[in-house]
């Protein structure tokens, strides 16, 4: 755990870590994009890839490192909204997806090994390197396989 805590302090992620812990809790929220409202202050992207149509939110420096942050059931990039801002002035890339299935993502394979692919193939599109990775619930096991898998991308976890 002090490894975790050495590793995220570096990137100033501490506090995102316990809101990750609280997030089930304290930010839940809609799944659905239609219902999101003026609590959700950012404007959605979408990337295709073969098999989805991946939304996502991307603030901060366009040139910065990228931060991914993936959300648990039954939530999406909403569970998010209240983390976002406190990082953007850090001077990174900030990019909260909506797993396929969940918010505005569509596509087909909702399972956890599909949602890797899913994720292996927004990387791609966005062409990401060098990425920490911020995980909550359902997306911690999509992060650490795809993690696994695709080591040279991954800065931290």
């Amino acid at each position: 755990m002090n490894i975790l805590f050495s590793a995220l302090r570096g990137y100033g992620l501490v506090p995102v870590l316990v809101a990750s812990v609280m997030a089930g809790v304290l930010l839940s929220g809609p799944a659905s994009a239609d219902r999101y409202g003026a609590g959700f202050p950012f404007t959605k992207k979408t990337v295709t890839t073969a098999n989805a149509t991946i939304a996502y939110v991307d603030i901060g420096d366009p040139n910065g490192q990228p931060i991914i942050f993936l959300h648990g059931v039954p939530t999406s990039s909403y569970l998010w909204r209240h983390v976002l801002p406190g990082l953007k002035r850090q001077g990174r890339r900030l990019i909260a997806l909506d797993l396929v299935g969940f918010g505005a993502s569509k596509g087909a394979g909702y399972g956890i090994l599909q949602q890797v692919g899913h994720l292996d193939s927004f990387v791609e599109a966005l062409g990401l390197d060098s990425i920490v990775l911020v995980t909550h619930d359902w997306g911690a096991g999509i992060g650490l396989i795809w993690a696994s898998r695709n080591p040279e991308k991954v800065a931290a976890f």
